[in-house]
């Protein structure tokens, strides 16, 4: 940790945002962060999905020609976003010294571990510039803050420079830290430490033979069954071919034999790895040969390599198409969608496509997602799916056709488990198109809890202004709903219906008895059934963004006397430092009155909403029954609670 950081822009750390919901899935966009000033380093930047629904960003942004510092925060499921935490800084001074933050990587474990790594580098230029470079990680807690002070993973020697660092967290908590190690002609080293849950780093160990030339791209990734898949590309043995190796690092320490995945006299950039629970791997790279193509390779558990030879997943022949940059996504059962831009002559502009390639390799049937038009130019694309396969595709749009010419566009596009688009392309953002604004990186994670989000930076270059990051969460998970109804009424007599739902956007309400649509809605409703017998009631709860939950429910009607039944709406957190709480609560039959008891404590009369106050520490429990003249409910609601101590502050010395 680096001490007096977090007095850099301290106004930055305090303000939380909450947006209004869009339409389309995407919540409208919140700004991030906002540098003070000429922003450097914006191509800095990761994201990573918590398993409570939350994302972890980290990026790195100046607030000054001099200053720059490496941020997190925590983006809520609603897009809200939280304070920031300032983690390391790098400082110039005149002519003798030169620090930069570079290789951010941040991944989330399956219990809420989250984990951050960078590297930052330290030239002293008296009169040449040597590098001096301190691979750095760190556990964040849930507010992105970090757990203790960063722990060094590597300390460079003086002349050593550093490719990287990626990381990546396997679904039984095993995160792996990997990078390239280059003394100014050779890469030396491609190193990978694993540390196992929230346990310091193991020291460092190598995992590619010594005859590289030069490793240019590197990147890991982990799967549910606790694999790690590290590959890198790069020079290796002479200077006429580049290649993309990749390992296997089981969750038992096994680590398979090194493998060369591709090969190219041009190039290779952009490697993806994915791996799925079932421990099979797949690599995609954009190479060039002509112009350029995407093709990908597969590893089967064992490490082996399946298939002859690469697969090429464009369009059309690479050297009569242009493929611009390619982003995938894994989704279900190993499925991975890919989406790229392609420039096909005569046509003047890209189109946007995905692809999906099944576990056994078999490409799915390419999808266009913007139509050729142009003038238009396409890129910073970025794709995220869910469980069921089902996200988004987004990309930034430089527009030169009429209403949106001269315009820098971000837009988003709901798309289904076969990657291909529904519903309509969201604008997100709205930029004139101007050289001193500049929409660049973007980043995408997805839940488990069913939402995405999409995290991208603008640069403005006046110099007395700022790059700022933006970002908006794509909402594709259904409310929760609980459905409430007395077990049974009297026909005649008016009842009330509640429904609990909870979900980061504004809900409506439908409600049906015995398949009619009611003309009451909300979350509470009252109804007189007509006549005796067994109703059905059935309601729908929909978000603001199309995504619904239905509940349903029997009640039976007597022509009797019913008594009436309670329910609890409103309670304190099951564990709480308060001492006073307040309980909402309501009865199925219209003008009922209450009686409430806290603990051992008798029957009293109450009504909602019901404050308790001056509460001891310990576990307690409340309840409440309906009364309805000489009917009672003989199944009072009852909620327990724990109110904690309070910790006893201590004063650092």
């Amino acid at each position: 940790m680096i001490r007096g950081a977090f007095c850099l822009a301290a106004g930055l750390l305090t303000f939380v945002i909450a947006p209004s919901a869009g339409a389309s899935g995407f919540t409208d966009p919140v700004r991030v962060s906002q540098a003070a000033q000429f922003h450097i380093g914006a191509e800095e930047g990761s994201v990573a999905a918590n398993p409570d629904g939350s994302f972890t960003a980290a990026w790195v942004q100046g607030t000054g020609l001099e200053s720059r510092y490496l941020a997190t925060t925590v983006i809520a499921p609603d897009g809200s976003v939280g304070p920031i935490n300032l983690i390391d800084a790098a400082t110039d001074a005149p002519s003798l010294i030169y620090e930069y933050l570079t290789g951010v990587s941040v991944s989330a474990g399956p219990e809420g571990q989250t984990h951050l790594t960078w590297a930052k580098n330290h030239y002293v230029c008296n009169p040449g510039c040597s590098p001096d470079v301190d691979l750095k990680y760190v556990n964040l807690d849930e507010t992105g803050a970090p757990v203790g002070e960063a722990t060094t993973v590597r300390e460079l020697d003086p002349g050593i420079s550093i490719v990287g660092p990626q990381i990546a967290t396997s679904g039984t908590g095993r995160t792996g830290i990997l990078w390239a190690e280059y003394d100014g002609l050779v890469t030396t080293d491609v190193l990978m430490a694993i540390a196992q849950d929230d346990a310091a780093p193991l020291a460092p160990f190598d995992i590619s033979s010594d005859n590289w030339l030069g490793v240019q791209n590197l990147a890991i990734s982990g799967s549910s069954n606790g694999t790690l898949f590290p590959v890198w590309s790069g020079y290796h043995g002479d200077y006429s071919t580049l290649k993309a190796n990749g390992r296997l690092v089981t969750d038992d320490g096994t680590i398979t034999d090194e493998r060369e995945l591709m090969a190219t006299p041009s190039g290779i950039e952009q490697l993806e790895p994915h791996i799925d629970g079932a421990g099979r791997a797949t690599l995609l790279a954009r190479t060039f040969a002509g112009n350029s193509s995407i093709d990908f390779r597969q590893l089967d558990p064992s490490g082996a390599l399946v298939g002859a030879g690469s697969t090429e997943i464009s369009l059309s022949d690479p050297t009569d198409a242009h493929v611009g940059g390619q982003y995938s996504t894994l989704g279900p059962d190993g499925k991975i969608t890919v989406a790229f831009s392609q420039v096909s002559p005569p046509a003047s502009a890209p189109d946007i496509w995905t692809r999906s390639i099944s576990p056994a390799g078999v490409l799915g049937t390419a999808v266009s997602f913007v139509a050729d038009s142009p003038g238009v130019g396409l890129g910073n694309t970025g794709i995220a799916t869910g469980t069921d396969g089902s996200g988004f595709l987004s990309w930034v749009q430089a527009s030169e056709v009429p209403p949106d010419d001269d315009k820098f566009l971000v837009k988003g596009q709901p798309m289904d488990g076969n990657g291909s688009p529904t519903g309509s392309a969201q604008l997100l953002q709205s930029l004139p198109r101007d050289p001193e604004q500049l929409p660049e990186d973007t980043w995408t994670a997805f839940s488990p809890g069913g939402n995405g989000v999409l995290l991208w930076s603008v640069e403005y270059q006046a110099f007395d202004s700022a790059d700022n990051h933006f970002a908006s969460v794509f909402d594709a998970s259904p409310p929760e709903v609980e459905l409430w109804t007395p077990p049974s009424a009297t026909a005649g007599q008016e009842v009330v219906m509640a429904v609990e739902a909870s979900d980061s956007s504004a809900l409506s309400y439908s409600w049906k008895v015995n398949g009619q649509t009611l003309a009451a809605t909300g979350p509470t409703i009252r109804h007189t059934f007509g006549s005796g017998g067994q109703a059905s009631v059935e309601v729908t709860v929909t978000d603001a963004h199309a995504n619904a939950t239905s509940a349903a429910a029997d009640v039976s009607v007597v022509t009797g006397p019913t008594p009436p039944n309670t329910q609890i709406k409103a309670k304190p957190a099951k564990k709480t430092k308060a001492k006073m709480a307040t309980f909402r609560f309501i009865a199925s039959i219209s003008g009922s009155k209450f009686e409430c008891r806290l603990d051992k404590a008798g029957w009293t009369d109450c009504k909602s909403p019901k404050k308790l106050k001056k509460l001891k520490p310990g576990k307690h429990t409340f309840k409440v029954r309906a009364v309805k003249g000489d009917l009672l409910d003989k199944t009072p609601a009852s909620y327990s609670w724990t109110v904690q101590k309070a910790k006893k502050k201590t004063q650092k010395k």
